[in-house]
């Protein structure tokens, strides 16, 4: 945890129960992100890490249990008092979702002209920014498909900032990445997290990014959280299945 800031958490979970078609996904996960922190989930492909993510801003909703966000219940909300929480938990998706048929600058742009009455100065002002801050400068005629995999991600990072969210969440973001990709992307999660002081969740299977990106770590299995901790409990791990993550990370 960094930020030792007051208050209640960022994020609460409580009791979180989900199902498809009848096969249990989530079995009870209780847990917390607190205020500023960067929390990375763990878990073998599959375990229902997504699933869990998704929750937090109201795309899927339990089948029972309860997610908060800074004290409001979203399991309460209609369709529009959800829609301000997601303008507030910006979300990067493991394959970017950018827009195909916009530029760099038409997708950094979009969210602005949806739910802002800014100028065309004023988002310029703002696309250009969120670019250079993901080191994406010079890129604002390129296309999606002219992009390279982690270019992606990074023009994915600078729409979901352009809003200036209070909490980014990560869906396996160095997912297909070669590995100086991999390194860029998690400094510069890192780094971002630290300057602007946000609230992270980030999904990840790789225990080498987790490190780089986290305060705290919570390891999914079966349906609930297993462990919770820092890195040094992390590495103090025994017996089981975080002892195995950090096995293969060496």
């Amino acid at each position: 945890m960094n930020s030792g800031r007051p208050g209640p958490p960022f994020f609460s979970i409580r009791g979180l129960e989900k199902s498809f078609s009848g096969k249990p996904v989530l079995k009870g996960v209780t847990l917390d992100v607190e205020e500023g922190e960067t929390l990375v989930v763990l878990g073998a492909s599959g375990v229902g890490k997504t699933v869990l993510l998704r929750h937090l801003n109201g795309l899927l909703h339990p089948d029972r249990g309860e997610v908060w966000v800074r004290g409001v219940r979203l399991n309460d909300l209609d369709e529009d008092r959800m829609a301000e929480v997601r303008k507030n938990v910006g979300m990067v998706f493991q394959l970017g979702g950018l827009f195909d048929s916009l530029t760099v600058y038409e997708n950094v742009a979009f969210p602005l002209r949806e739910h802002t009455a800014w100028s065309e100065r004023e988002i310029s002002e703002r696309v250009n920014e969120m670019l250079a801050a993901v080191e994406l400068e010079g890129s604002q005629k390129l296309y999606p498909a002219e992009l390279s995999g982690g270019m992606r991600k990074r023009a994915a990072l600078a729409r979901t900032l352009a809003l200036k969210p209070s909490a980014v969440l990560y869906d396996e973001p160095t997912a297909a990445l070669d590995p100086l990709a991999t390194r860029k992307i998690n400094l510069l999660i890192r780094g971002l997290q630290k300057r602007l002081g946000f609230t992270s969740v980030v999904v990840t299977h790789d225990l080498k990014s987790a490190f780089v990106v986290g305060d705290r770590f919570a390891l999914l299995d079966d349906g609930k959280v297993s462990f919770l901790g820092n890195r040094e409990a992390v590495r103090r791990a025994g017996d089981g299945l975080m002892r195995e993550f950090v096995d293969a990370a060496q």
